[in-house]
């Protein structure tokens, strides 16, 4: 058993994986963190404290989800992808609904893009596919190789109605 943070370069690029499958922890994405990475019940707990200032706070000293220890195999993941020569065809990400507001966010945008990857974002609700989960989700499909110019291209997901537009990843 290897933690994804111990995965070397190397071993990504022997085990040549051609689909990449990702749910990185929620935790820091959720809707219930604020822009120091605080939950509702911290935020409630310092409100009551007397001499708490909620302006004391500056941009330098701001916590990012990326600063979250769980956001460590996540970051591990994208470095991986930026130096490895046998990138996978295709990667799926799952993740909260707000993710897509997240610096990990824009990291994972930034990668995909310098690696020519074509991307696709979408919030699905898992009962729409007939999974029985009722949370609507943030995915991202990343394909690499499916058109050589920087057109979209439609793709049909399994179910009926759900059609992806997949276009080139900006940044």
């Amino acid at each position: 058993k290897t933690s994804i943070e111990s995965l070397s370069l190397h071993q990504i690029e022997d085990w040549s994986a051609d689909v990449w499958v990702m749910s990185p922890p929620c935790q820091p994405h959720t809707r219930q963190r604020d822009d120091n990475n605080n939950s509702n019940e911290q935020r409630a707990k310092r409100q009551d404290q007397p001499h708490h200032n909620e302006c004391q706070s500056t941009n330098k000293n701001r916590k990012t989800d990326l600063d979250d220890p769980r956001s460590k195999s996540f970051i591990k993941i994208c470095e991986l992808l930026e130096k490895c020569q046998n990138l996978p065809s295709l990667i799926f990400l799952e993740n909260v609904v707000g993710f897509e507001q997240s610096k990990s966010f824009q990291r994972w945008t930034h990668v995909l893009h310098t690696r020519q990857y074509y991307v696709g974002h979408f919030h699905l609700t898992p009962t729409q596919v007939q999974l029985p989960n009722d949370r609507p989700r943030y995915y991202c499909v990343a394909i690499r190789g499916i058109g050589s110019d920087d057109s979209s291209s439609s793709v049909v997901l399994p179910s009926e109605n759900i059609i992806l537009e997949i276009g080139r990843a900006h940044v």
